[in-house]
């Protein structure tokens, strides 16, 4: 086979890889409308999204240098997923408005406030304190052989009000800090599944505010010790299912709330999901797409790609900031966002 030949069957295989890429990114733009639990096929693509955005950005540098016209296919791609890029990377501003009449939100999964046998409880309070937020929402909680609940509390005396929910070997602990009074709480833990939400209810300025703590299933992936094909794919699947299920209790409980809501957290899900646009609906607003700036990646991990913690709020409030904290003591990132109210 002479070079000209094996140059054509390079060119033929590659022109084919670049249009299944840009068949697969296609499939996965309509995820969202469709619920896992009726049909789970495309949800596997898409939990390799952003892998094919990298994909068909390499394509197209590749097809404009060596064949332009071919630099069409995977262009096609890139625009294709225009809408999921968008959705993590903004090019956007935060106002610079009175911080009078608004108010601040951390998020963050704080990963047990260990990294192994390490706590980082310290540096996680004193990061979190930097920001001088009003309201943390925090996930992954409970106390460590080097360190105990009331200590976890002592770190965060700054915050006169709190709900805390430990976690144990059933249940993954969860916790909101408060520098407003916190007039009503509830817990609920999503059935069959560690995860859960907390219901916090804020006074505000004479008005009460509804914060929501979420904390959706996790892929599981990382529980599997050796690789196992099998294993992995009824993973993805099985908790792609609940999160489903939890992200339709937390739109009920959406519907159900008469006052101003704040709902931030780890949803273990990208903002092309299913669990995702469930939740925000058609009345929520994504804090990040209306205030960020640059990348928001929110998982530490997979190169810092995921985006997958969320501060949404309802229209009684407009975002005029959002900050993503690069400190690398969790496997998350915290997220931060100031909220003009508007009522």
């Amino acid at each position: 086979m002479g070079i000209k030949a094996i140059k054509l069957y390079f060119r033929i295989i590659l022109t084919a890889i670049s249009v299944f890429i840009v068949l697969l990114s296609l499939s996965a733009i309509w995820a969202h409308k469709i619920d896992p639990s009726t049909s789970i096929g495309v949800h596997y693509i898409l939990f390799f999204y952003p892998s094919l955005i990298v994909i068909n950005i390499i394509l197209f540098v590749w097809w404009l240098v060596k064949k332009r016209r071919l630099a069409l296919i995977p262009l096609v791609g890139l625009i294709l997923n225009l809408s999921f890029i968008l959705s993590s990377v903004k090019f956007t501003r935060g106002l610079n408005l009175s911080k009078e009449g608004s108010i601040s939100v951390m998020s963050y999964n704080v990963h047990y406030f260990s990294s192994g046998e390490t706590s980082n409880l310290p540096l996680i309070a004193a990061m979190i304190s930097d920001y001088d937020a009003d309201i943390v929402s925090l996930q992954e909680v409970q106390p460590h052989p080097l360190f105990s609940l009331n200590e976890i509390k002592q770190e965060f005396d700054k915050f006169p009000y709190s709900f805390i929910h430990v976690g144990n070997h059933l249940e993954i602990g969860m916790a909101v800090f408060s520098k407003h009074p916190i007039i009503k709480t509830e817990r609920i833990k999503f059935e069959d599944s560690g995860n859960g939400i907390m219901l916090v209810d804020v006074l505000f300025r004479g008005d009460t505010i509804r914060i929501i703590n979420a904390h959706l299933q996790t892929t599981g992936i990382s529980g599997i010790k050796r690789f196992n094909a099998k294993k992995i794919i009824n993973s993805i699947g099985g908790n792609l299912i609940k999160r489903s299920w939890q992200a339709k209790y937390v739109r009920e409980l959406i519907d159900k709330t008469k006052y101003p809501i704040i709902i931030c957290g780890d949803f273990n899900d990208m903002p092309q999901s299913y669990a995702y646009h469930t939740i925000i609906g058609n009345d929520l607003i994504d804090s990040f797409k209306e205030a960020g700036s640059g990348f928001g990646g929110s998982y530490s991990n997979i190169m810092g790609l995921l985006r997958i913690d969320y501060i949404l709020h309802s229209n009684h409030f407009k975002a005029i900031k959002f900050r993503r904290d690069k400190s690398k003591f969790s496997d998350h990132f915290a997220i931060f966002s100031v909220l003009e109210y508007q009522n």
